[in-house]
């Protein structure tokens, strides 16, 4: 990760997700490691009726951001 940080590198992490009780909401498993980076915010959302599941990534600071939108495959995951 200190690696990355100097090199510029995005580093993106992507594991099981578990359901937070006390927030009432998905977390990823590794989102304190997330909070950490201060570069990488990852927001899942699953709609209700269609059982659709999305991943927003923010990448970046303020200066040079990227936002993508993935939908959740069983298999992959596809840019929308």
């Amino acid at each position: 990760i200190l690696h990355c940080s100097r090199e510029k590198i995005v580093l993106i992490l992507i594991h099981e997700v578990s359901f937070n009780v006390k927030l009432q909401k998905i977390q990823p498993f590794f989102h304190t490691l997330y909070k950490r980076m201060k570069g990488l915010k990852i927001i899942l959302k699953q709609f209700k009726p269609t059982k659709k599941r999305v991943m927003e990534l923010a990448l970046g600071d303020q200066k040079n951001h990227m936002n993508l939108r993935l939908k959740i495959l069983d298999l992959n995951l596809i840019l929308i």
